[in-house]
């Protein structure tokens, strides 16, 4: 991807915003725009690969976001989400029930519950897309002082940032579940 001044600014300021460790985060963004070069980058990916928890080589450093696939449960979510440098002090799992099976109403019940009890503490839940085909999703924690902040600059990075708010549509999230469900359903339409 080939950013333009204006981006390559509000993305270095998104960081500076949301980073953990930013001088680990300015080295990955570096190397991630040296690699875009080579392959064609959403604005989404270049914004999530410094803040992101998704490249092993940088797992021991802090994250500000951690990367889902289709593939998880409601345990690994919470077990990753509480590692991540803005997960609030004073968020409780109390209201979960330690199952590793999404509820009833599936993956919607537990991010609503989530973003409810984030809100209370002044925080906002965020989700980004980092590609197209909705193979997975970022999610995070912001300070709701700073959330306005972030979606403007991420505005002018022309990325899309999702705020999961409670009983509200999540698509990003649910479009990353909704394709399990369709593969799923391929593979037993294959045995017939």
């Amino acid at each position: 991807m080939i950013l333009t001044e204006g981006q390559h600014a509000a993305l270095l300021s998104i960081i500076e915003l949301l980073a953990p460790d930013l001088d680990t985060a300015l080295t990955r963004l570096s190397e991630e725009l040296e690699n875009g070069e080579e392959r064609e980058l959403t604005p989404e990916e270049v914004m999530m690969s410094p803040l992101s928890n998704s490249d092993m080589r940088y797992i021991a450093h802090p994250a500000a976001f951690a990367f889902f696939d289709y593939t998880v449960g409601p345990n690994e979510v919470r077990d990753d989400l509480q590692r991540l440098h803005g997960c609030p002090p004073g968020l409780n799992w109390d209201w979960y029930d330690e199952g590793d099976e999404w509820g009833p109403r599936g993956h919607e019940d537990f991010f609503w519950s989530l973003a409810r009890r984030c809100q209370d503490l002044q925080v906002a839940v965020v989700s980004v897309c980092a590609r197209d085909d909705y193979y997975g999703f970022d999610l995070g924690f912001v300070p709701s002082d700073r959330l306005d902040r972030l979606m403007d600059l991420a505005l002018r990075v022309g990325a899309r940032i999702e705020i999961v708010r409670p009983d509200e549509p999540m698509p990003t999230i649910s479009a990353v579940f909704a394709e399990v469900k369709l593969d799923e359903w391929d593979e037993e339409d294959q045995d017939l």
